[in-house]
Parts: C-alpha cells; structure tokens; sequence
C-alpha cells in the first residue's frame, strides 16, 4: 500500500482544484480545516493528509496561537482532529502523521487524544499536561440518535445488562427532559449582546495567565455579538444575586456527520464544544444551572449536540448527577521541540495552561 503524505498551507487549501479529487473528498477536507483555522498566515500549514490514490486515508489539522511570558512571545501549533480511515487502519498511519506534525518547526501540541492513543503519544516524547472527560447532551433527533447509538454499543460491549433499545432510548430522553426542565427553574439569564461585549475586555483580563494561547480578541467582540461563524460566547448571570457577576462559556463550532439509520445516507451534526466556563462554577448547584442553560439555548445556537468539557472536579461532579455519558478526555500533550531548555520547562508547567489544574487552582482561591 502506497502512501503520500502532503502537506498544505492554508492559500494551497484555498485554492486547491478539484481535477485530481473527483470524488471532492479532500477539497472537502481541506475546506474543514480552513475554516477550523485561526491566527493563520497564508504560508501557514494547516492540514497534513495520507493520501491513498486521491482517497483520504488520515488528517490532521493545525490552527496557530502564542504562548506569552513577560519576556517574549513563542508562537505555538495546535493539532486536532487526527484521523485515520478505517479502510487503512493498521498500517501506522497515525503513527506517521503525528511524527510528521512535529516538523513543522515550531512547538505543537495536540488537544482531544483518546486513552487509547496516549501511549502512542508518549512513545514519540509527549508530555501530557491535562485530561478532562467529555460529556455529551444530546439536543435535536439526530444528536438523540448518535447518542443511543453510543450508548447500546457501551452496554453490549460490557454486557453488564440485557440489550433493551427502548430502555435505553427512554433514559436518553429522560437526560434531556431533566435540563430543560432545571433550565426552567434556574435563576440564570443570558445577558443581552451589548451587555456581554461591555465585559469581554474584563473576562480578557480575568483569564489571562502566564502561559496560554491567547483569544483572538476582535472575534471574540464578535462572537459576543453573535456575528462569528467559528463559536458562540455567552454571558450569563444570577438573577437571584445582587452583584453585577457574571459567568462566561464558549461554545465551539464542530461539524460531525450521522448515519441515518438502515441508509447510508450520512446527515451533518453541528457540535457545540464548551471548553471554557469562565470563572469556574464554585458549586454543583451553579454548574449544573449554567449547564441546563447552555442546554435550553443550544438549538437557538444551531447546535445539534453539546459537548462539556469538565475542567474542574465540580463541572465533572454536575455532568454526572445530571447523568450524562463521557465517551472520550479533552487532553493536553505537547512536544517541545525547537525550544531552548528553560522555555520548554516553563511550558511543560500545568498550572500555567488554562485547564483542569488552573481551574482547581482558581476555585481554592475563591473559597
């Protein structure tokens, strides 16, 4: 089996013909990945793909950000969305991709890694820096649909209990009902547009840290506005609270597919991606009220699936009194390469990156 693997820099992306890509599959592919992109140059790679006869055997795609310290700037690659088509598993595609990735000339790391795939990671000199398990809230039929389907294939894969699909479909939609349900009660308000971009400069400063990839301010303005097509930001406040407060999420924008069933026919699924609650909730009660909000406004949104991203032990506790399903860990691996020995040290530290570590770090802080 012959492989090629190519890389493509975002004007190649753009401007790519389809003449040897009949089928559209890597144009397709490449249009993802630009459109996933941020902070990118036009001589910025943003996709590596395993091409097998013009067919997509693996990808991995790259967006761009800087990790700043008092002293300097480091400008820094991150990777997702590592995929290997099942027709070509086996063959140490991902394995190729990966080792490739880390030629870029500048350091890279990786976010989303399975638990199976971590050893491969750590085979290659990767330092993991954070893990935090996934949950998802299934919002329209088709998010309903992926989601019983994941959760018959957890129960016949453990045989822990007889298959009963209604059963399990019921439970399915009971999750649901719940936090529309909680969503109703809750005393927490979306903030107007105007009222949320007024604060993004404070949440700018609020959730800086020493060693993070910045947010692109003047998307964020507006995505406060609702005007960005890469993700959504949402303030939310307590209306039961007389301080001025208020709590942040970011939902990001990812389009998966479905299969519809006894068809092969596959249908778009728009993921909205909650990496980031801002402050972090303090107790389970305004976890899972901020939770069920996101929940309520979900469709509204566009968003077909939720995806929580439990950066704190009490995100974590909530998903799971509200009895979602975690199926894969938001992880943090980097690989410091092309950097000078003190550089490396200070960026390989969890407790400067924004995740789990900096969120527990923080809620010690406000007790």
């Amino acid at each position: 089996m012959e492989i090629e693997y190519r890389w493509f820099t975002l004007e190649q992306s753009q401007s790519f013909s389809q003449k040897n890509d009949p089928s559209g599959e890597i144009k397709t592919t490449l249009n993802n990945a630009a459109r996933c992109a941020q902070n990118t140059t036009p001589s910025d790679y943003i996709s590596l793909l395993a091409l097998s006869n013009n067919v997509v055997a693996g990808r991995i795609s790259f967006t761009y950000g800087h990790i700043s310290t008092p002293d300097m700037s480091i400008r820094v690659a991150a990777a997702s969305d590592l995929y290997t088509n099942s027709d070509f598993r086996g063959h140490g595609i991902g394995t190729t991709l990966i080792s490739k990735s880390l030629e870029i000339g500048i350091p890279c790391f990786y976010t989303g890694i399975s638990g199976q795939a971590m050893p491969l990671y750590k085979r290659l000199g990767f330092s993991f820096i954070d893990q935090s398990p996934i949950y998802q809230m299934p919002i329209t039929p088709r998010a309903i649909l992926r989601e019983w389907r994941n959760r018959v294939g957890r129960i016949t894969k453990t045989e822990q209990e007889p298959f009963q699909p209604a059963k399990v479909l019921n439970k399915t939609l009971g999750v649901r009902r719940a936090a529309f349900k909680q969503a109703a009660k809750s005393t927490y308000t979306i903030l107007q547009n105007d009222i949320a971009c007024s604060a993004t400069s404070e949440l700018m400063e609020l959730r800086h840290k020493r060693f993070q990839v910045p947010w692109d301010k003047t998307e964020m303005i507006k995505a406060a506005n609702g005007e960005s097509s890469k993700f959504k930001l949402l303030a939310f406040k307590d209306t039961a609270e007389k301080n001025n407060s208020a709590h942040f999420a970011t939902a990001y924008k990812k389009i998966e597919s479905i299969r519809l069933p006894r068809t092969a026919k596959q249908l778009p699924l728009c993921i909205g991606v909650v990496n980031e609650i801002y402050p972090p909730p303090t107790t389970i009660k305004i976890a899972i009220d901020i939770l069920c909000a996101l929940t309520a406004n979900a469709k509204t949104m566009g968003f077909d699936n939720l995806s929580f991203c439990a950066m704190t032990p009490i995100l974590e506790d909530a998903c799971q009194t509200m009895g979602l399903n975690t199926y894969h860990s938001k992880s943090i691996a980097i690989q410091p390469a092309n950097m000078e020995e003190d550089q490396a040290k200070a960026i390989l530290e969890s407790k400067n990156w924004w995740c789990r570590v900096m969120n527990e770090d923080y809620i010690e802080e406000a007790k």
